[in-house]
């Protein structure tokens, strides 16, 4: 075969390689654009549920005086509350601190050792609170018997609470599901105004020692706690920036493990701040007092309060939950009849 031959039959197959290539890329390329691309699948978004928290519940007697309905004969606290009940029924769960005995056994009292009308606890309850914290330093203002006809009244109510029990075994962390978030509620106070404890009834009241709260921090998480709220009764009164204290015990409560410190006791708004716990990414938000929720007292700034919200999300992943969004809402008691607790633009933050 000639030079000149073979060159021509060389030309002649390597068109029809490239025919062949052609068609072949033509019919991948037709087979590429028709395949349907798989489906990027994203994760589904987190779960939220939001949780507000108000200060204290207190009951002087010229609140008691003014709820007394004299058609009904009975005590009515519920107007005290109407202005403000859509701001605390909307959040999924809401928690107070009740700072009086409720004991309808025995005469109501003021201050310094009170005891209120159950149908307090009842106004609370109708107007959206779901929980109440009963560790403070009125827990026993009526005695033993007072605390246990309490404790009593409130489950009759049906007003969860925690922070005073009748026995040991009843002092324990409470846990409740709240759309598939398993939270955890622990309360404590610094004091109880002088009145002991009896001997042999610590389990009474649960007075802060941080060995106890490592427990109960434990012993919640144990029992399936996803996230733990902290209320703690302390500080000095009346001050509106936290002691050194109050900021070594929440110290002590981070480090413990809790998710949400939550103080009361001052009667007095004190600032919040966020905390990242140590070892991880998570954050801690501290209300170092709330203030007044409901109170006939007329130091500065006792008739002042916030509602604080915090947006917790579920990772649907993992399953942790963390702080996603908090905000304050400022509340103020105006002192008529029936002192009634009202929105305020106009709170001065410390």
């Amino acid at each position: 075969m000639t030079k000149r031959r073979l060159s021509a039959w060389v030309v002649v197959a390597l068109a029809a390689f490239l025919t062949i290539v052609g068609c072949g890329f033509g019919n991948l390329a037709a087979a590429t654009e028709d395949t349907p691309k798989p489906a990027v699948e994203l994760p589904p978004p987190p779960q939220t549920i939001t949780l507000a928290a108000v200060g204290d519940v207190m009951a002087h007697m010229p609140q008691v005086n003014g709820a007394w309905d004299p058609e009904r004969q009975v005590y009515d606290f519920t107007p005290s509350f109407k202005l403000i009940e859509s701001y605390l029924s909307q959040p999924d769960i809401t928690i107070a601190n009740l700072e009086t005995v409720i004991d309808d056994s025995r005469p109501y009292h003021g201050y310094p050792r009170f005891n209120s009308p159950s149908s307090l606890a009842l106004a609370l309850k109708e107007a959206g609170v779901d929980i109440v914290t009963t560790a403070n330093n009125h827990a026993l203002d009526q005695d033993e018997q007072g605390l246990l006809n309490s404790l009593d009244n409130l489950d009759q109510i049906g007003l969860m609470h925690t922070g005073t029990f009748r026995a040991s075994d009843e002092q324990v962390p409470l846990l409740t599901e709240v759309q598939g978030f398993n939270l955890a509620f622990l309360a404590y106070t610094t004091t109880t105004n002088g009145l002991p404890v009896p001997a042999g009834k610590e389990y009474l009241v649960n007075m802060w020692d941080k060995e106890k709260a490592a427990a109960d921090i434990k012993a919640a998480r144990d029992q399936g706690a996803e996230f733990v709220i902290t209320s703690i009764h302390f500080g000095p009164e009346y001050q509106r920036h936290p002691s050194s204290d109050q900021q070594e015990i929440v110290q002590e409560l981070i480090e413990l493990g809790a998710d949400l410190i939550l103080g009361c006791h001052p009667h007095v708004v004190q600032p919040w701040a966020e905390q990242i716990k140590p070892g991880s990414d998570q954050r801690v938000l501290v209300a170092y007092s709330l203030g007044n929720f409901i109170s006939n007292q007329y130091f500065p700034y006792t008739d002042r309060g916030i509602i604080l919200y915090v947006t917790l999300a579920k990772d649907p992943l993992s399953g942790v939950i963390d702080i996603d969004s908090y905000r304050v809402l400022p509340t103020r008691v105006l002192r008529e009849q029936r002192h009634t607790v009202v929105l305020d633009d106009k709170l001065e933050f410390p």
